[in-house]
C-alpha cells in the first residue's frame, strides 16, 4: 500500500474520500453519480475520467478499482452500462492528448522532444472535447437501459410455463 500511495497519490486521496462518503445506508457511488441525470452522465463519465487522467496517467489499473463505483451509478439512473464503459474509455482517450506517454517510443525514434508535439496534441484536445461531449451524450441517449429488456426477456417465458 506504501508503494501505491508514493506512485499514485491522487487517486488514494479519490480512494479515501469515496471511503469515507460511503456508509451502511449509502451505495458506493461516485461523487459525481449525485449531479448527474440520466441524460447527463455519460459526459459527467468523461469529463471525470479525463480530469483524473491527468493528475493519474494508468487506464486499466484505474478501471480495476473504480468500475464497481462507476458501473453502481449507471444503474439507478438507467444509464446503459456498455455506453457507460465507452464513456469512460473516450474520458482516457481525451486525457491521453493532454500527457501523451503513448507516444514516448514515436519520440525517442524521431529525435522529438515532448514540447514539440504538446501544442498539437492540446489543440487538437480543446478542438476533439466539445466534440465527444455532444456525441457521448447525444448517442447515449439512444440506448435503452439493457437490464430491463433482458429481465423481461427471462420472466417471459417464466410466466407461460406452469408446473404441474
Amino acid at each position: 500500500m506504501h508503494g501505491l500511495v508514493q506512485r499514485y497519490p491522487v487517486l488514494v486521496s479519490w480512494l479515501l474520500v469515496h471511503a469515507a462518503r460511503s456508509h451502511p445506508g449509502r451505495t458506493g457511488k461516485p461523487l459525481f453519480s449525485e449531479m448527474a441525470t440520466p441524460f447527463s452522465y455519460p459526459a459527467v463519465t468523461a469529463v471525470y475520467r479525463t480530469a483524473l487522467g491527468l493528475f493519474v496517467p494508468s487506464g486499466g489499473s484505474k478501471w480495476v478499482i473504480e468500475a464497481p463505483c462507476v458501473m453502481q451509478a449507471a444503474h439507478p439512473l438507467k444509464v446503459h452500462l456498455w455506453w457507460t464503459v465507452a464513456s469512460y474509455n473516450l474520458g482516457e482517450a481525451l486525457a491521453n492528448l493532454i500527457q501523451p506517454f503513448w507516444m514516448l517510443p514515436v519520440l525517442g525514434l524521431l529525435g522529438l522532444r515532448a514540447r514539440d508535439i504538446m501544442g498539437v496534441t492540446f489543440s487538437i484536445f480543446l478542438v476533439l472535447v466539445p466534440v465527444v461531449l455532444v456525441l457521448v451524450t447525444a448517442l447515449g441517449a439512444t440506448l435503452s437501459y439493457p437490464l430491463y429488456t433482458i429481465v423481461m426477456r427471462v420472466q417471459a417465458p417464466l410466466r407461460s410455463s406452469s408446473i404441474v
